[in-house]
């Protein structure tokens, strides 16, 4: 049989399977499947974060790489998870349990970037972002 020779995570890997699974790619390199999935980047670039038991045609030289499964953030310090690799401000706040109508979201770390009058604007997740709500009804003020 023949060698077939790719990559994951930059580490050469090699297999005489004409086809794998995602998890078998996964497992073959040693990275846990419970929490990372795996990606194609070359030839094509695919997916298989909900399809890891999907079988890949493997061919010479293609590249992987593995993500993380669940994706760790805060708003306002509180832990919060998501698989999506994309969100609205206005779903970060409602998935925090915040009311999007009475609040914006603050991206504070790795950025500043405010998402006033923006809810509908899609971030991009990445591990350990921070963000916080801000407060858009008026404070109110004691008189003197």
């Amino acid at each position: 049989m023949q060698r077939i020779e790719y990559r994951v995570n930059e580490v050469e890997q090699e297999t005489e399977h004409p086809s794998l699974t995602a998890h078998q790619i996964l497992k073959h390199a040693g990275i846990d499947s419970d929490l990372h999935f795996l990606e194609e980047t070359h030839p094509d670039h695919v997916s298989f974060q909900d399809r890891p038991e999907e079988a890949i045609h493997m061919i010479q030289h293609m590249r992987f790489k593995s993500e993380h499964q669940l994706i760790d953030y805060k708003v306002n310090d509180e832990d919060q998870k998501t698989k999506h690799r994309k969100l609205t401000a206005r779903q970060i706040l409602e998935n925090a349990g915040i009311d999007p109508t009475a609040n914006y979201l603050a991206e504070i770390h790795p950025e500043h970037i405010s998402f006033e009058g923006k809810p509908d604007e899609v971030i991009h997740m990445h591990q350990h972002m921070k963000f916080i709500s801000v407060s858009i009804k008026p404070t109110p003020v004691s008189e003197c």
